[in-house]
């Protein structure tokens, strides 16, 4: 329990007294922690990239659909002849 009704004495004893409670006093991960982020990352970023190239793909499939209905509809416009019947 920190001593919370003591008032500081000086400069550096306030600094000794709250360094603990400072954001940046953190413990250094271990090799194994910093490994299993890795892993992690690595894991994620295949994951994403895998969903973009899914979805570019479904992307360039519509695009080619929608081309071919475009050239359909033309082959057929031009088929049907000046008369708007199909030959």
């Amino acid at each position: 329990m920190p001593d919370t009704r003591t008032p500081f004495q000086s400069t550096n004893d306030a600094c000794k007294r709250l360094i603990r409670y400072h954001v940046f006093n953190e413990q250094l991960l271990s090799q194994q922690d910093l490994e299993k982020a890795d892993e992690f990352f690595e894991a994620t970023a295949k994951h994403l990239l895998d969903k973009f190239r899914q979805m570019m793909n479904k992307y360039r499939y519509l695009l080619l659909m929608e081309s071919m209905v475009s050239c359909f509809i033309k082959l057929i416009c031009y088929d049907a002849g000046p008369s708007g019947r199909a030959v």
